[in-house]
This record gives structure tokens, sequence and C-alpha cells, in this order.
């Protein structure tokens, strides 16, 4: 029994958790911005929560590469965990590609922009090539789009977690 108490009260470390909520924050609000009207003071601010995304997610892979995750309470199933573990693995991916697509296509348009972060500091072209530009628009958009359903799943799971099964999962990212 003290190893079903320890799983379930087992938690992320503060840092994990605030990195995941301050990402996922970001990543949101880029999402918001990114469908919105395209001026261009919004646009600016996409550029540099994307580079702030980047490089949070960087700092939060490093994070789980060397601070192992609470163990899943006895309660979720088999097939639960092997889909959390794969959706994690495809956030991931995504928090890396898609601001390094959005730098890249950035970096290779026809007409370049000043680029900073939040008018702080420039950040550096990535120039490639014209192909470069359209292989990372696409990856872009559509791995964009990608991941905003995969938000909606992963605040759906949640939330099912919390009102449904009434379980701790959620409790485990709390940064408090």
């Amino acid at each position: 029994m003290a190893g079903a108490a320890a799983a379930v009260n087992a938690r992320y470390t503060r840092t994990a958790a605030w990195l995941h909520w301050i990402i996922g924050a970001l990543i949101i609000a880029n999402l918001v911005i990114a469908f919105s009207d395209g001026r261009v003071g919004t646009i600016r601010a996409h550029k540099a929560i994307g580079i702030t995304v980047l490089v949070l997610s960087l700092v939060r892979l490093g994070w789980r590469l060397t601070h192992r995750p609470p163990p899943f309470p006895d309660d979720v199933t088999p097939a639960e965990r092997v889909l959390a573990t794969g959706v994690h693995a495809i956030f991931y991916a995504l928090m890396i590609i898609v601001p390094l697509a959005g730098w890249l296509f950035v970096s290779n348009a026809r007409e370049l922009r000043p680029l900073s972060w939040f008018g702080l500091f420039p950040i550096p072209y990535l120039k490639l090539s014209p192909v470069i530009y359209a292989l990372a628009r696409y990856v872009l958009e559509w791995l964009g789009i990608g991941f905003a359903v995969l938000i909606a799943g992963h605040v759906a799971a949640a939330l099912r977690h919390q009102r449904i099964g009434r379980d701790r999962l959620l409790a485990r990212m709390n940064p408090v």
C-alpha cells in the first residue's frame, strides 16, 4: 500500500511544473496570435514568443532528461500510460520543431523584416534557401494546426481525469 500511496502523491518537480504551465500559456497565446488579424505588432510578439518557447522548451527538455517524472498512479491503465508517454514525446518534438520552423520561415522570406526578442535584442537569421522557406512554411502551418489539436486533446484528457476519474493525476503538475 505504501507504494500506491507514494505513486498517487508523487509530483513533478516545481521547476518542471512551472515550465509546463509557462510554456503551455505561451504556446496557447501564440496560437491565438497566429489566427489573429496579422498586425505588425502582433506578428512581432508572435515571433518573440516563439523564440521564448524554443528556449524554454530546450531548458525543459534538459530538465526532463536529468529529472525523472513521477510514476503513474496505479489506476492509470497500461494503454493510458503508453498514450500519455507518446503524447508527451510528441509535445517535446513540437515544442522545438514548430518554433524552429517559424524561425527558418521568417529567416528565409524574400523580404526580411527585423527580428528581435520583444525589441530588447536582435535575433540572428537562419538564412538557408528559398526551398527551406517553402518547407518551413508548410511545416509551421500544418504542425501548428496539429499542435492546437493535440493541446485540445491534452486539456480534455486532464479535465477527464480531474472531473470524471476524480484521480489526483492533475495535482502532479501543480507548481505550488
